[in-house]
């Protein structure tokens, strides 16, 4: 029967005596701990009993080296000397050289490298001598650039590229690197152009990383066509690398803030990875940015990393009765409880998700209420360390009840909305809480957005709240709910999953019911303009009525529209027949491939 250690001597609990033998020992090896350091696995308590050699935790309770040591985990910002994407940013930091670029149809093209080239390749050589200590196991990890471009030279196509495998050359330099530098380990990614894994066995010291990122994060998640590709990309990999680790993830990119339940899924996952021979594991959480539980989810996955068959019930309850003594129980019964529903509801937890993603997976919006006020009266009796954590933990929390009042059909509360906001405006006292998601997600901004979203709700009613409208054209899977765009309910510029009606369709046509719109009214339609998401404005916004065109907005084109901006865009109908429907037609640009737009409202003055 397994014991979880870290349940007497959890993160937090570890002596202050404990903790600095740890670091010593990291120091006295290593001979220094800052970032892009040498490999830190062998120096870890415990890892001959450990399931995998590698095992890191990229969250903000794993971010320093006393948390490292605390929790036995590793972190890529310390203990890899090249790091994912970035020889740029290390290798080539003083400049890539015209060789260094790749031949991309017959041409120099300078968003991808060569990696037949010998100026990479010294360039590579020069860093690792330049900044790997001596006596050192180095990881060192050599990636093409983040997009789908090989190189077709002449020196890699002889090494068997192709316009869509950069592998061979990659490959071909992991193996002269590995075999030039025996001490380090030299890894690739099986990624967009290097996916499939070589022909010939490569050097002992050499490995991969695999991107766990198609399986589903839902029980089962091991089943299914997906997990027999991934399964399948595992084994071919495992016969050319000795070291095959995979990168998982364990939060929602596109909300740090909201609770993500994600631990009994991330154990199956794990007891899956070590029955397959995998040998090593990177978590990749929020970084260096606060998530909620995040404190108690990085001690258990710590834990996990170690004996995937460790107790999930008791790391939790453990962990959070030695750091919330007035809190942890109720803390404990409330998270636990949501684990069991996402297992109990076999629910999807993505990586990229919005609040109704959440709700359909574990989150009840009354019982999320209870639990808030229930932690809330807790903190009151709390001190010290405790109640600066449940401070951090209900201010974030803040972001999550405003999201639920922003639902569709949800009960819109304006009294509840402003006591948030002035809750959630206490993240300016915490640094690493400045943003709630991967990418262009400050918390300021948010708010401000908020409170125009309040003014625009508070607005009244237009002609057409509450009419229904109907759909004459195809719908996207998941929405064909057309009320979305009648219930003077409005969304953020900066979030298309909630409240945002989407449509990839070349034309989109939704019919308003007879005497909806009068002759010379104004229909406004909101759209969003987010071309990273690739929503974009349409091309035309039409009125039409007994097949003659009764109206036409301006939509401004090109560089024209504003990128994280709501357009209000206006048609002004001409003469109307009142006993007649009119269509509203929504018809995207033939020169954008794939487009899809994006609808909040739709008003009529």
């Amino acid at each position: 029967m397994y014991s979880c250690r870290y349940t007497s001597k959890p993160t937090g609990g570890r002596t202050g005596l404990h903790v600095l033998l740890l670091l010593l020992l990291l120091c006295t090896a290593c001979g220094r701990t800052e970032a892009g350091t040498a490999d830190r696995a062998r120096l870890l308590p415990g890892d001959a009993d450990a399931a995998f050699e590698y095992r890191g935790l990229y969250t903000p309770s794993n971010a320093i080296p006393q948390q490292m040591a605390a929790n036995e985990a590793h972190n890529v910002d310390h203990d890899w000397l090249i790091w994912g994407h970035n020889l740029r940013k290390t290798a080539l930091a003083d400049g890539v050289p015209e060789e260094a670029f790749a031949t991309v149809d017959g041409r120099k093209d300078r968003s991808q490298l060569c990696f037949s080239s010998e100026a990479l390749h010294r360039a590579v050589v020069a860093y690792i001598q330049d900044n790997a200590t001596q006596g050192e196991t180095a990881r060192v990890a050599l990636v093409p650039d983040d997009n789908d471009l090989a190189c077709t030279c002449e020196a890699c196509r002889r090494a068997g590229n192709t316009p869509q495998n950069a592998t061979p050359a990659v490959a071909r330099l992991l193996g002269q690197l590995a075999r030039e530098f025996p001490q380090h380990l030299f890894f690739t990614t099986a990624y967009l152009t290097t996916r499939h894994a070589p022909k010939d066995t490569l050097p002992p010291n050499t490995g991969v990383l695999i991107s766990a990122m198609e399986l589903p994060m839902k029980a089962g998640g091991s089943k299914g066509k997906k997990a027999q590709r991934f399964a399948a990309l595992v084994a071919d990999w495992q016969r050319a690398v000795p070291r095959v680790y995979v990168w998982d993830y364990v939060r929602n990119f596109d909300d740090y803030l909201t609770p993500f339940p994600c631990l009994r899924l991330v154990q199956q996952r794990l007891l899956w990875y070590r029955d397959m021979g995998v040998r090593g594991i990177f978590l990749n959480g929020s970084g260096n940015s606060y998530a909620s539980f995040d404190d108690v989810q990085t001690h258990t996955l710590a834990c996990l990393l170690k004996n995937p068959e460790a107790p999930v019930d008791t790391c939790v309850a453990g962990y959070l009765r030695r750091h919330y003594p007035v809190a942890g129980e109720a803390l404990a019964r409330h998270y636990l409880a949501w684990e069991d529903q996402v297992l109990r509801r076999k629910a999807l937890l993505p990586w990229y998700g919005g609040i109704g993603d959440a709700v359909q997976a574990w989150l009840d919006p009354d019982g999320f209420e209870a639990f808030h006020a229930e932690a809330d009266a807790l903190k009151k009796k709390s001190e010290g360390d405790e109640r600066r954590r449940l401070n951090r933990l209900l201010t974030a929390l803040q972001f999550t009840r405003l999201e639920l009042l922003r639902r569709p059909h949800a009960d819109y509360d304006p009294a509840r909305a402003a006591e948030c906001l002035e809750l959630l405006a206490g993240h300016e006292a915490f640094g690493d809480m400045a943003h709630y998601r991967e990418a262009d997600g400050p918390l300021d901004i948010y708010r401000w957005e908020w409170r125009c979203l309040m003014a625009e709700n508070a607005a009244a009613p237009d002609a057409l709240q509450g009419t229904r409208l109907d759909f004459l054209s195809q719908p996207d899977g998941g929405y064909a709910d057309a009320s979305l765009l009648t219930d003077g309910r409005y969304a953020l510029p900066t979030d298309y999953h909630t409240g945002w009606l989407i449509s990839s369709a070349r034309e989109t046509v939704w019919q308003l019911p007879a005497g909806a719109v009068r002759s010379g009214a104004v229909v406004e339609v909101s759209f969003l303009c987010a071309p990273r998401w690739r929503i974009f404005l349409p091309d035309r916004v039409e009125l039409w009525q007994d097949g003659r065109k009764a109206g036409e907005a301006v939509v401004p084109g090109g560089s024209g529209a504003t990128p994280w901006t709501k357009y209000k865009l206006k048609c002004r109908a001409a003469t109307l027949r009142p006993d007649a429907p009119v269509q509203l037609r929504v018809t995207q640009s033939d020169e954008v491939r794939k487009p899809t737009v994006a609808v909040d409202e739709i008003d009529v003055f």
